[in-house]
């Protein structure tokens, strides 16, 4: 099942819920690490990384907490 996953993955196709659930529950993380990175870099380049920082500011000198 893993190949056929990889192939669909490396054709752009989507996966089925069955499959997604066999990555979930059963994949090598290797293998997940790989398929993970390969759909990354379709979206985002190879050369940089980035980070969110979370950050809410309060413009009141009240606090709700």
């Amino acid at each position: 099942m893993l190949a056929d996953i990889k192939n669909k993955v490396l054709n752009e196709r989507r996966l089925s819920r069955k499959e997604a659930e066999f990555l979930y529950l059963e994949a090598p993380m290797a293998e997940l690490s790989e398929l993970a990175t390969e759909v990354k870099s379709r979206f985002h380049s190879t050369e940089s990384a980035s980070y969110l920082i979370m950050c809410i500011i309060n413009y009141t000198n009240v606090c709700v907490a």
